[in-house]
């Protein structure tokens, strides 16, 4: 049995829009979305600039407008808002992670959270989401980490209780996920 893990941060709006983003953009692929709407719009106008179809182009021209404006709307704008609009996100949190769970505190709420309440883990170079539904998650940024060894005693403690669901984004295959020490490799290259 491990030692539990005490945690206590605010998030920054900064870093909270920033997380969010990241986080939509990898479930909704919104740049897809994005480039996809961007095409259709200019479709449209391509149609209607040289009249193959002034009624087909207009429709191609609004649709891929307003598909454009909500995509855009709902990645660059609502994260910020969203933020502003929720005082919980300014409050400082004090989560504790144990074998048993969660305890999550804050000014105005304690809960304890069993670890089947969470379904997956995703592991960024600046955070760890963990995901509880689909569109919902508990944000952990690795800045409030007070030492290697508190996230490595993190890590191992989400990979025993998470498992198979423990995903990592932004690392080359093999790069270390935690903070070990670099070991340089024990045969040179093959420069064949």
């Amino acid at each position: 049995m491990s030692e539990p893990v005490t945690l206590t941060f605010t998030h920054s709006e900064k870093e909270f829009v920033a997380a969010t983003r990241l986080f939509y953009a990898r479930l909704y692929h919104t740049r897809f979305r994005i480039v996809f709407s961007s095409i259709v719009l200019c479709f449209g106008l391509i149609l209607i600039l040289l009249n193959l179809g002034f009624i087909l182009g207009s429709v191609a021209a609004v649709t891929g407008l307003v598909l454009l404006v909500l995509n855009f709307y709902a990645h660059f704008v609502m994260p910020r808002q969203y933020f502003q609009r929720n005082a919980k996100f300014r409050e400082q949190y004090n989560l504790r992670f144990s074998e048993d769970g969660l305890l999550f505190r804050s000014k105005d709420v304690e809960s304890k959270l069993e670890w089947r309440f969470y379904s997956k883990v995703w592991e960024t170079p600046r955070f760890y989401f963990l995901r509880y539904d689909k569109d919902f998650f508990t944000l952990i940024p690795k800045r409030v980490f007070t030492s290697k060894g508190q996230e490595s005693a993190f890590r191992d403690l989400l990979k025993r209780k998470i498992g198979a669901n423990f995903e990592t984004q932004g690392y080359l295959e093999g790069e270390s996920v935690g903070f070990q020490e670099y070991r340089p490799p024990q045969s040179p290259p093959d420069w064949r």
